[in-house]
């Protein structure tokens, strides 16, 4: 197989779509943060069930934040290396397409909690 190397404006999109993620990756971690040590800090004033879920929640959004920063060696790969530009890509395209995935299995079971949570309310 030859490699390919992508072009310099090619590279300046992957650079783009790097520090981009990085900024998400690092909104994720702190609002992940702030979510875990706000369960924690109100544990006695939210009860036994929501401050679990709470801090849970916390460890799920931080999840999130190294899920979507796993891909930002390879991009970087990409930019600074020459011969394996689209072995790097594949590489980090698999680990967004993984946590892509996460994300959307989190939302449906949100949303189908949501729905049970209103289907509920409504009936008693």
């Amino acid at each position: 197989m030859d490699n390919y190397e992508f072009s310099p404006e090619q590279n300046h999109k992957i650079a783009e779509l790097s520090v981009r993620l990085r900024h998400f990756s690092i909104v994720l971690g702190v609002v992940g943060g702030l979510v875990f040590l706000n369960g924690l800090a109100r544990w006695s004033t939210l009860g036994v069930q929501q401050g679990l879920l709470t801090v849970l929640g916390g460890l799920i959004i931080a999840g999130g934040a190294y899920l979507y920063s796993r891909p930002l060696d390879n991009f970087r790969n990409i930019i600074d290396l020459e011969g394996r530009d689209i072995e790097e890509l594949i590489t980090a395209m698999s680990d967004l397409v993984l946590a892509f995935k996460i994300l959307q299995f989190i939302v449906m079971a949100i949303t189908l909690l949501v729905c049970v949570r209103l289907a509920l309310l409504f009936t008693t």
